[in-house]
């Protein structure tokens, strides 16, 4: 038994089977050789042989701690983690100093999305001296779901203290700084985080996997290409997928994305087969709409790549419709502290109790937002991270009716729309760009966000409701704080573009450089990137093109919402980037009554603004040419008479904006017309 429990520890597991049939030909009763004997077939692919064993040694001895952790392991890699809960929480009762039992008995609870629940589990494991540095890297990872990110912080040095090359703690950690807004730190911590996946990448495809996400993650876009030169399906599709956040030039976004084409269509012709594109991709063209461009072709064209390529991703649940009251069931992973569930959230909760049955679809970590919708759904289900068990979930559900308010966003949610789990499935502009998948029927959006001949940008069908598809919150004016609370000038005209660092197009350069040429007093007021070498980009490019920017710039730290607002307040005008507008912050701006100037573009992304001005018929401050953007903002700062005008206007007209139940109204017809053609 010894001998086999060594070589079980060191992977030498066929040596390890062998051993321990040995032992129980002797003794047919040993529990603990039943038991590892059937965890080891379990991980050898021989998943009933495995089980049956493990239950069997309970069966001899069901205060076998370490056999009931086996149970629980193996339902947790078959997709049951309710189960694998109550076999790990039987585990710890039968042998309550089992750690490994406690560590896993809070993942899974983590797994569940209940990560307040599993913050007591590991500190358990940690009292009774389990020293393992997943435990307090779990535990972080707790702490950092639910937004205490200085205790998470905490963990992950305590990890990081037991395993110091732990990547994945230096890489939380990084993250949980960030959102402390202590960049030079975060920066330090996430680039030990990609030095250490890269030693450990070598020939682990896994692994090497782990360091292109990441590499793409904070923007490396070139060192995600080289590191993903490897003949491997899903590296080849993330090298074709590596895009720049924020580009070092004009010539760099067009290289970009003729990369993007090229990469799509050499991957047409080879046809690399994916088992698994979650596993071995997990990555979605987020950045796309950045580029100022209509994503349709290239969206069209990478979803019938991954239907050529991972034909798993065809899957259709069946069943009949429910005629009385249909299952409407949605699915997201920004349903929680994002601009998708305030804008979106208020929408989902005003369904119709009476005409749909609510099925809440979790991605990821719980958090208020998302525990309240959770509690307004007839059904809350949170979906496990493994692609196939997530299929499995959502067709359990037999779903009438798919909502998805943002696909693009979310690898989990953007694999599981090519899936057809309900006869309508629909999605809207959460992430403002169509998902391509011949299984989306409709895309929600509004008269005023989507052009009259906006169909040609969707393979979705485009549906054009009368107002603006959101109800959102008016936020609470902020203090009067004056100027010199933030260090801003009080002798200088303030042009607002606090937008986060990948809306900065090139394109858009030309015209924040005219304005401040032609305004000698103007500064242009920017928030700091979470991302310090973001930062570096945008300003070497601004010096090397247009170096009026980099000289007139004020930079302010991340900062708490209401003096973000006072903020936009005291800027005498706020511009709205051109090529990918503003959504979430023009609500905001218009809710303290700060106008914005804004350029009607021909894509939903760069309308947002100028749909809400439209909504509210304010029109003076939505330019269609480039040199009126321009007229606009100068005259917005320079003429205080009009600019006091502008706000008295946006103060008095933007109450139609926030808390609409025109807009519930409308969203609920929506879907009820919908239920007609089941």
């Amino acid at each position: 038994m010894a001998q086999a429990r060594a070589f079980y520890a060191s992977g030498r597991l066929q040596q390890a089977g062998a051993l321990l049939e040995g032992v129980l030909r002797n003794e047919p009763r040993n529990a603990e050789a039943t038991q590892l004997l059937g965890a080891i077939l379990f991980q050898l692919g021989k998943p009933v042989e495995g089980r049956e064993l493990v239950e069997r040694a309970i069966a001899v001895d069901p205060r076998n701690g370490p056999a009931w952790n086996s149970l629980g392991l193996i339902q947790h890699l078959s997709g049951d983690n309710e189960r694998a809960l109550e076999a790990f929480a039987k585990a710890t009762e039968v042998a309550p100093r089992l750690g490994e039992a406690w560590m896993n008995r809070g993942f899974v609870l983590q797994a569940l999305g209940r990560q307040e629940d599993s913050i007591p589990i590991f500190e358990k494991a940690l009292a009774i001296g389990f020293r393992h540095p997943n435990v307090p890297f779990f535990l972080g990872n707790a702490y950092a779901a639910l937004g205490r990110h200085e205790e998470a912080i905490a963990q992950f040095d305590r990890s990081l203290a037991l395993f110091r090359d732990h990547a994945d703690a230096w890489n939380n950690r990084g993250n949980s700084l960030l959102a402390l807004e202590r960049t030079e730190e975060a920066a330090e911590s996430l680039d030990r985080a990609i030095d250490l996946m890269r030693t450990e990448a070598g020939d682990d495809v896994a692994k090497r996997v782990d360091l292109v996400r990441a590499l793409q993650s904070q923007g490396r876009w070139r060192e995600a290409i080289e590191a993903a030169d490897v003949p491997d399906p899903g590296l080849r599709f993330l090298q074709a997928l590596a895009t720049p956040v924020v580009f070092e030039s004009a010539g760099e976004a067009e290289e970009a994305l003729e990369h993007l084409r090229v990469g799509i269509e050499r991957l047409r012709k080879e046809k690399p087969h994916l088992d698994d594109p979650m596993r071995q991709v997990g990555l979605t063209a987020f950045q796309l709409p950045y580029f100022g461009i209509s994503e349709r072709p290239i969206q069209e064209a990478l979803a019938q790549l991954y239907l050529e390529c991972a034909p798993s991703l065809r899957f259709e649940a069946s069943h009949s419709p429910t005629k009385n009251r249909p299952k409407l069931g949605v699915m997201s992973a920004m349903l929680k502290k994002h601009s998708v569930s305030m804008i979106f959230g208020g929408l989902i909760e005003r369904l119709d109790p009476e005409r749909f049955e609510l099925v809440y679809l979790q991605i990821g970590a719980s958090d208020p937002d998302s525990e309240r919708l959770s509690r307004r759904a007839d059904r809350h289900v949170v979906l496990p991270s493994s692609l196939a068990r997530a299929r499995e979930e959502v067709a359990r559900q037999e779903l009438d009716i798919l909502f998805v308010p943002e696909v693009g966003a979310d690898p989990l949610a953007y694999y599981l729309t090519f899936s057809r789990f309900a006869p309508i499935q629909c999605t809207t502009w959460g992430h403002p760009l169509t998902t391509g998948s011949p299984t989306m029927d409709y895309f929600l959006s509004s008269r005023h966000l989507d052009r009259e001949d906006g169909q040609t940008e969707y393979t979705e069908k485009l549906v054009r409701l009368p107002s603006l598809t959101a109800f959102y919150a008016r936020p609470l004016p902020p203090p009067e704080w004056p100027r010199s609370e933030f260090g801003l000038p009080e002798d200088r005209r303030l042009y607002g573009c606090l937008q986060t660092a990948y809306k900065f197009h090139p394109s858009f350069d030309r015209l924040l450089a005219e304005i401040l040429e032609r305004d000698a007093l103007g500064s242009l007021v920017l928030v700091e990137p979470d991302r310090p070498h973001l930062k570096k980009l945008l300003v070497e490019r601004w010096r090397r093109d247009h170096a009026i920017i980099a000289e007139r710039a004020i930079w302010l730290k991340r900062m708490p919402l209401d003096r973000f607002l006072r903020i936009l307040q005291l800027c005498d005008a706020l511009l709205v980037p051109t090529q990918f507008g503003a959504g979430r912050s023009a609500l905001d701006s218009l809710g303290v009554g700060a106008p914005l100037v804004t350029l009607e573009g021909p894509y939903l992304k760069s309308r947002i603004t100028s749909a809400a001005y439209r909504e509210i018929g304010l029109l003076d401050l939505i330019a269609t040419t480039e040199e009126e953007y321009i007229e606009l903002a100068l005259r917005l700062a320079n003429d205080s008479e009009w600019q006091a005008a502008m706000r008295s206007e946006v103060a008095g007209r933007s109450e139609d904006l926030f808390e609409s139940e025109k807009a519930v109204r409308e969203f609920n017809e929506f879907f009820a017309s919908l239920t007609e053609r089941l």
